[in-house]
């Protein structure tokens, strides 16, 4: 048991930047986009809402993320970031619109079962968002 607890201790670390993903937002306005630059954290959501009466496409740089569908106005795109880095975009119908995403560094990991008895084993498993 007590091999057992240090496991246990990091698996429920591990995990809880997952249970506390966020959704973050992003305004398509006239302008451009509100904020143009967000930082959020691995694994986090972001949503971007079409403000404005004219259609508007948010497409990734180097298509780093799938290109959302044609934007009317209140519709919105989400995408969840699940590499670190930085993610250039663009308004697809005005160039001159851009925007970043920054995404923090992260951790996930998955283990073979959820419980294991005495004298058993265990797999764990996991990827860093950097790659």
């Amino acid at each position: 048991m007590r091999r057992l607890l240090p496991v246990l201790v990091a698996l429920v670390v591990l995990s809880v930047p997952s249970a506390l993903a966020a959704t973050r937002t992003i305004d398509i306005t006239q302008a451009g986009f509100t904020p143009n630059k967000l930082t959020i954290d691995y694994g986090d959501t972001v949503t971007w809402t079409n403000k404005d009466i004219s259609n508007h496409q948010v497409l990734a740089d180097q298509t780093a993320f799938p290109t959302s569908p044609v934007l009317a106005a209140n519709q919105t795109y989400s995408h969840t970031f699940t590499k670190s880095g930085s993610f250039g975009y663009r308004d697809a119908f005005n160039t001159n619109r851009r925007g970043t995403v920054v995404v923090r560094a992260g951790l996930s990991m998955t283990a073979s079962a959820s419980q294991v008895a005495y004298g058993g084993s265990i797999t764990l498993s996991g990827t860093v968002s950097s790659g």
